[in-house]
């Protein structure tokens, strides 16, 4: 009867995305419990104090890494404490789960290189394929202090379904993704990133809360509601002065009426400057209208003048018309760094030519980024070479990165996008799945071209087979029965 009661006490606590193979490890680690404490009984004093370590080690793992050796900046001790105490948080992804840890360890520590390359190692030896393995790679990239390729990794591994990575690895990533964001003050992926429909974190979700307070949005909630989330979520202590600026700030019905457009050359880029200056925060309504101003100021007689004037007082050579095309080649000089941190500002409808022309070389760069990394992989695929598994899954996430800014810059062009990547990235993926075996890596690809493969039925009938087939042969059941037909060969 008493067993009876443990058993469902454990699924209740080990219910989750991990199922069976989180229960299963609850469970060997309460029989290992329950028959070492005769032994301990029997040994005395030091049996009590093993026992004691044991408990501490196998069921207190989590908090044991978080306060003590995380902080204490020991990462290889934070590797073999989660190998050996087997969290129930990383089942099935313990080598992956030790170099987060060890990731977090050294990065307090002040000399994080020094364990980039073991963990490099360490990763890419371990078995598992699982999304935790990606977290583990973004932490590593920002290690090394490429902090984009950081977050390229971690976006891809928040977007890996919940059978495909545990929810212990999702909120390190959305919680780094989330903080990045805004640390730079970019409310828009905040709120974007907090408020998924699927997988809501508590902390995530406050920070997207307070977000659409910060922008103004119309379905900000309101202030008893933001407080509301803020004590459901944790690190209040460090988001209380996010909240106060949240409760200070204005509902959109109070939002001052938009100003408008300056006369003035000076007053113009004065606007622009301060459109430039909260570019994070700015609708891509007053971005164009500032932009706009610029253009139009340029375009006044008075200002051709003064610039003629000028001209002929200081004795240079050159004559109006280079010096207003010199000038509007540098706004859009400006605007393209812009566009590239934050897609969302270009105007959906466009009109305005310097606005469109940053677009034009932005959407052009992004284009010639996936180009190339597609023919990378259509010679890979033709030659069956693959690299080891950590480069794959960056370079991959990196050209994802590059295709997803491209279409939040210009929706319109997905179908150009997709036409570019689905046939090479696809015979790719089947390679990498029934050749390297790695089918995490293989679904995530499969997965990201359906999405974008509206245009073309027969794709997406293809992509969604091979998506039912990487994600089943991804099942603790068929890996097992996958690493044993490997082992015989």
């Amino acid at each position: 009867m008493h067993g009876l009661v443990v058993v469902i006490i454990l699924i209740w606590l080990l219910r989750g995305s991990s199922g069976a193979p989180r229960l299963v490890a609850g469970i060997l680690k309460f029989s290992l419990l329950a028959i070492a404490t005769p032994f301990a009984v029997l040994a005395g004093y030091a049996g009590a104090v093993l026992w004691l370590m044991a408990i501490v080690l196998f069921w207190g793992t989590t908090p044991l890494l978080d306060w003590v050796v995380v902080p204490l900046r020991m990462p290889r001790v934070a590797y073999w404490v989660v190998k050996i105490g087997q969290p129930l948080s990383f089942v099935g992804a313990s080598s992956a789960g030790g170099v987060i840890y060890s990731t977090l360890a050294a990065a307090r520590s002040r000399s994080p290189l020094r364990s980039v390359e073991w963990l490099r190692e360490k990763l890419n030896a371990a078995s598992s394929q699982r999304g935790e393995s990606v977290v583990a790679a973004g932490l590593l990239a920002g290690l090394r202090g490429e902090r984009h390729r950081e977050r390229c990794l971690l976006l891809v591994a928040d977007a890996l379904p919940a059978e495909l990575t545990s929810r212990k690895g999702r909120r390190i990533a959305r919680d780094w993704l989330i903080a990045d964001a805004a640390r730079v003050g970019n409310w828009r992926d905040v709120v974007r990133l907090g408020r998924r429909k699927r997988a809501n974190l508590r902390w995530s979700y406050a920070m997207a809360r307070i977000g659409q307070r910060l922008l103004g949005d119309k379905d900000a909630p309101a202030g008893w509601l933001l407080c509301l989330c803020w004590v459901l979520a944790p690190r209040r202590r460090a988001t209380l002065p996010l909240l106060r600026r949240a409760l200070a700030a204005r509902v959109p019905s109070e939002q001052p009426a938009s100003q408008r457009a300056a006369t003035e050359l000076p007053h113009a880029l004065a606007d622009l400057a301060q459109a430039l200056g909260h570019k994070q925060t700015t609708v891509g309504a007053a971005l164009l209208q500032s932009v706009g101003a610029v253009n139009n100021v340029l375009d006044d007689p008075a200002v051709r003048t003064h610039i003629r004037e000028r001209l002929t007082g200081l004795g240079a050579r050159g004559n109006v018309e280079t010096i207003i095309a010199g000038a509007r080649q540098r706004l859009v000089n400006v605007l393209i760094p812009v566009l590239e941190d934050v897609p969302d500002l270009a105007p959906a409808n466009g009109g305005e030519p310097i606005v469109d022309a940053a677009v034009a070389r932005v959407r052009t760069q992004l284009f010639a980024d996936i180009e190339t990394q597609c023919k990378d992989y259509r010679g890979r695929t033709k030659s069956k070479s693959a690299l080891d598994r950590l480069t794959e899954w960056e370079l991959w996430a990196v050209t994802r990165n590059s295709a997803d800014r491209l279409l939040r810059l210009d929706p319109a062009s997905e179908r150009a996008v997709f036409e570019t990547m689905w046939p090479v990235c696809n015979n790719f993926a089947v390679l990498q799945h029934n050749e390297c075996h790695r089918l995490t890596f293989a679904y995530e690809i499969y997965s990201w071209l359906h999405r974008h493969a509206h245009s073309a039925p027969s794709a997406l009938q293809l992509l969604a087979g091979n998506m039912r087939s990487a994600r089943r042969e991804e099942t603790p059941t068929n890996r097992l029965r996958s690493l044993w037909r490997r082992s015989k060969k």
